[in-house]
């Protein structure tokens, strides 16, 4: 008799399938997708639906930390379907908020704001006020993503009303790095880091490290706007140190791009690229668009310090066109092509803009190996 079908495989497929959520919280992937596909296979072969439901959500989790898009999909769909043929709605409306958060890695945050629209209608249906707070952070976040930065805020004070009434501590700290990272997209820096901070004293308390690797990185972009590229440099360092310790492929990627931006600031150039090129290899290798426009965004500012304009304004055209990405990227992109547009030709500027506008992001990322 194969393990599987021993009547114990059962209780033993659900005991694996935890072991294998718990060692994907702590970043130890290749432990946790064995264990979690020997759960998965337990239960396919005892038709257990939901047990099949839940490894496939520990698997779909490290597909997409890993940057398989496809496959993260897949495996969404397919849990999707499985609580569709259940009537869990409840998971149903789950699901759907992983799918969105999913498809916000790709960028494509008009389709996330879909998936996160139906998760919140399902949520306020089922009266789950935990479920609810939830669909209303993740909405906002899309809607930050894409510039409607007071749409955004009122999802993030209604998600933090709600955290806060049934006590969810962690959630009211996401709910703060969130507003923290509105407030610095609409300019009030003061506020953010003030909002930053409390979401990253309540990550420290949780013990959330992949949420304080954010926060740190989130502070690093408002002092490096502010033009304090020492106290950046420090929350980047400290960002990517941890990052590494949790084995966070994309905080790692984007706390070298951030480091890129801050050694920039200071002339130095020469590493400014290494930690750029860096970091848009791990983005790209894992599909984390959002870090990948960042890099390419920095990229230019050092391709503009170097003197090398038109291949500046090719990045900076090629951000604003791409047809994913936040909106904020874009604006800061918009901007640098203006304030060079200033001092060059309107001729060399349009074909500039053309040529960028033109490319795919593989031939960017291609031609800055």
């Amino acid at each position: 008799m194969s393990v599987n079908q021993h009547p114990n495989s059962i209780v033993v497929g659900r005991l694996l399938a935890r072991q294998g959520a718990f060692y994907q919280i702590l970043g130890l992937y290749p432990e946790s997708r064995v264990l979690s596909r020997e759960s998965l296979s337990i239960a396919r072969h005892w038709n257990d639906e939901e047990e099949r439901a839940f490894s496939l959500t520990v698997l779909a989790f490290i597909a997409k930390d890993l940057g398989e898009t496809s496959e993260s999909h897949r495996m969404m769909a397919e849990i999707l379907s499985i609580y569709k043929s259940i009537g869990d709605e409840k998971r149903v409306a789950l699901t759907l908020n992983n799918i969105g958060s999913a498809v916000s890695l790709s960028g494509d945050y008009s389709a996330a704001k879909d998936y996160f629209e139906e998760s919140l209608a399902m949520a306020m249906d089922g009266g789950d006020t935990e479920a609810i707070a939830m669909a209303l952070s993740n909405f906002g976040v899309t809607l930050m993503a894409l510039g409607k930065y007071s749409a955004a805020r009122h999802r993030y004070q209604e998600s933090l009303r709600l955290r806060e009434e049934i006590d969810d501590r962690h959630g009211v700290g996401l709910v703060k790095l969130y507003l923290g990272q509105s407030a610095y997209y609409e300019e009030n820096y003061q506020e953010a880091i003030e909002l930053l901070n409390q979401g990253l004293e309540i990550f420290r308390q949780t013990s959330d490290s992949r949420r304080v690797v954010s926060a740190l990185a989130s502070l690093g972009d408002v002092y490096a706007t502010l033009g304090k590229p020492a106290e950046a440099n420090q929350y980047y360092q400290e960002s990517l140190t941890l990052a590494q310790d949790q084995i966070d492929r994309r905080g790692v990627a984007r706390a070298l791009c951030g480091l890129g931006s801050a050694v920039l600031a200071v002339g130095e150039e020469q590493a400014a690229h290494e930690y750029l090129s860096q970091g848009l290899r791990k983005a790209a290798k894992m599909g984390a668009l959002d870090v990948i426009l960042f890099g390419l965004l920095e990229f230019g500012a050092l391709f503009a310090r170097m003197g090398e304009k038109q291949r500046a304004l090719e990045l900076f055209a090629f951000i604003t066109h791409y047809p994913f990405g936040r909106q904020h990227t874009k604006d800061r992109a918009l901007k640098q092509i203006s304030t060079m547009a200033a001092g060059l030709p309107a001729r060399v500027v349009a074909d500039a803009q053309v040529r960028g506008q033109a490319l795919t992001l593989e031939e960017v990322l291609e031609g800055l190996n």
